[in-house]
């Protein structure tokens, strides 16, 4: 991995010099230790903390860059820009504890809305509810939709049948959501 160069005038080079060579052994001890370590005891911790108690239901929280990679929203090509796109996140249940987001209680999915201003879409799965929270109320009917048709396309890759969507609810902002008065 090639370090960036650290370039200080006021510096003599043979201390930057040995700065670089500090910054080398730690990024080594990070790559060696740290994130083997990491690797191996997050997924046994969650996994434990998941069969611990049967009775104990988790909620997952995806990033923002699965909406805009659900959407294809940094897609360079105009056509294919903010169209749904289950291929593009159909390995992302393997980050979910338990590997099953049916399972889960509620699944929080954060919005990035052109990089200005921040919505939330949670699944309910018990109640069968999908509902989108924004403080200035934008309309968030394609988000809605598209986590509906996200749910169905991964029940049937689980599953390998339909999902009865019949009473599932799609729920925009109501009106005790909190409203913002400013833009951001």
């Amino acid at each position: 991995r090639q370090l960036p160069t650290l370039l200080c005038l006021h510096r003599p080079l043979q201390q930057q010099l040995r700065w670089q060579r500090q910054i080398r052994t730690l990024l080594h001890l990070h790559q060696a230790i740290l994130c083997p370590t990491k690797r191996w005891w997050q997924p046994k911790r969650d996994s434990l903390s998941y069969n611990d108690n049967t009775n104990h239901r988790r909620s997952h929280f995806f990033n923002s860059f699965f909406v805009q990679t659900l959407f294809n929203e940094k897609n360079g090509n105009a056509n294919e820009k903010g169209k749904y796109k289950y291929s593009n996140v159909k390995r992302w249940h393997k980050h979910v504890p338990g590997k099953n987001i049916f399972e889960q209680e509620r699944i929080f999915f954060p919005i990035s809305i052109n990089n200005s201003h921040w919505a939330l879409v949670v699944a309910f799965m018990d109640e069968k509810r999908i509902q989108y929270y924004d403080s200035l109320k934008w309309n968030g009917t394609k988000y809605l939709k598209g986590i509906l048709q996200y749910l169905q396309d991964d029940y049937k890759r689980q599953f390998r049948s339909d999902m009865d969507t019949s009473e599932c609810r799609l729920v925009l902002c109501t009106e005790d959501t909190p409203q913002q008065q400013a833009y951001n």
